[in-house]
């Protein structure tokens, strides 16, 4: 898969459940480049792959360019209870802390709704960052 960069853009765009015109708008790019791109007619240019990584930080860059190693940095994608992509605005730009000592109010919180126990909170920011806590089983 080297050479074949097409490829691995439609495998990124299969991944993170996105059209080819969604893809467009969030790099900033007419539909019809990204569809000339998509089917081989054009090579990507610097910039192009540039805004790609800038809008998918969790992209390896290395995969994007040259076909080696994993798609993805590290396995950070954020899924809602349905298995889709989250909101693409957070997922692309997110910033990861796990500070689940940090708050005591939420590790002390045992609140059950129907047998249900909350395992994990994610708080988001206007700055499309977020936190995830994890209460501590005390």
């Amino acid at each position: 898969m080297e050479d074949q960069i097409d490829k691995r853009l439609r495998l990124l765009l299969e991944n993170e459940r996105l059209t080819s015109s969604q893809f467009a708008k969030i790099v900033g790019y007419r539909p019809s480049s990204i569809s000339h791109i998509l089917s081989g007619r054009n090579k990507p240019g610097f910039d192009f792959i540039q805004e790609i990584l800038k809008k998918f930080e969790n992209i390896n860059p290395k995969w994007l360019i040259l076909g080696r190693g994993e798609m993805y940095r590290a396995n950070n994608r954020i899924t809602n209870d349905l298995g889709k992509i989250a909101d693409k605005e957070f997922v692309t730009s997110k910033k990861v802390e796990s500070e689940p000592d940090s708050l005591p109010y939420v590790s002390n919180v045992k609140i059950k709704t129907d047998g249900k126990v909350i395992v994990k909170v994610l708080v988001f920011y206007s700055d499309q960052t977020f936190t995830e806590y994890i209460p501590s089983e005390k």
